[in-house]
């Protein structure tokens, strides 16, 4: 367990060091000290994850692109390469948590319902849903999802597994980032119910 630990904490630093030396020099990441603590052994075997692709693997690059892509960014092609335009996004959003991009972080969760919409206490549409949300918003997600996609799930204004299954169906149905998480881009891309039926929200 500690051994993760000093992994997942040299590979996050190693990340922020990388990106910032990326976006400054525009040249490829230089090595970084490892934090205190750590062993050298350890820090030789992560130290190149973390330069040549933020430590993370392709799969997780492509969340993490694809959720900044969501939250407004431009990250560049959904390759999960960090190139320069992730890089850069990344820097940006002056975040050292490796892997959970700034999307999820910048924008509040929706605790309310406006206008048929998931949205935020002041009826902002710009929020997001994940698993362990719960409330009206959830709840305004859950009816939609059941009332015009057919998605069979209980309507409890709980953000469980099936939920988020029954989600990440509709998500690849309408085209957008397939990844579970209810944001921006799945809004204006799937259809809510609304008293004249099932419309887009734009």
């Amino acid at each position: 367990m500690q051994l993760r630990s000093w992994k997942r904490t040299f590979v996050s630093s190693l990340a922020v060091a990388a990106i910032a030396a990326a976006t400054v020099a525009g040249t490829s990441a230089a090595a970084t000290a490892a934090p205190s603590g750590v062993p050298q052994a350890i820090a030789a075997e992560i130290a190149p994850q973390a330069v040549e692709n933020l430590g993370l693997t392709v799969r997780q690059a492509k969340g993490v692109q694809r959720r900044y892509k969501e939250a407004g960014y431009d990250p560049g092609t959904i390759d999960g390469i960090a190139g320069p335009g992730t890089r850069a996004v990344f820097a940006l959003s002056r975040t050292a948590r490796v892997g959970f991009p700034a999307s999820a972080k910048a924008l509040p969760t929706c605790t309310h319902t406006y206008q048929y919409v998931p949205a935020t206490s002041s009826g902002s549409w710009s929020c997001v849903l994940s698993s362990g949300n719960q409330g009206s918003g959830v709840r305004t997600l859950q009816q939609s999802l059941r009332e015009c996609y057919q998605r069979n799930i209980s309507v409890d204004a709980a953000f469980g597994p099936a939920t988020r299954e029954a989600l990440l169906q509709v998500q690849r149905r309408v085209g957008a980032a397939t990844d579970g998480v209810y944001g921006p881009e799945t809004r204006r891309k799937m259809k809510w119910l609304t008293a004249s039926g099932c419309v887009y929200r734009s």
